[in-house]
């Protein structure tokens, strides 16, 4: 498996497990590659436009831009909302799994 950029400090599971959350959240919504990249990067952590900028060696306006464009594509305001987003989706993925294992028992 390739690693993609922001997902460095992660194990493979960690990013399988990020990118089906990512993919639920979005629903049909198609990104291309560089919107997903700027969606790992919110997603894993690093939220500052310029670290991104730095790490792929891109100025800080394209990717502030390509963020913008992510955000406006998805109908959400900020790196706040796609992280609650990916956080409520998470939560409702652990409520269903605890709900088996109740059942289960």
């Amino acid at each position: 498996m390739s690693r993609r950029a922001g997902q460095k400090n992660l194990e493979p599971p960690a990013l399988e497990l990020l990118d089906s959350v990512l993919a639920e959240y979005l629903g049909s919504r198609r990104l291309p590659p560089s919107l997903r990249r700027a969606a790992w990067h919110v997603a894993v952590g690093r939220i500052a436009a310029k670290d991104q900028a730095n790490e792929e060696g891109l100025s800080y306006e394209t990717v502030r831009a390509r963020r913008n464009l992510l955000y406006r594509r998805i109908k959400i305001h900020g790196a706040n909302q796609l992280l609650s987003g990916l956080l409520r989706v998470a939560l409702r993925r652990l409520q269903a799994c605890q709900g088996e294992r109740a059942h289960a028992i």
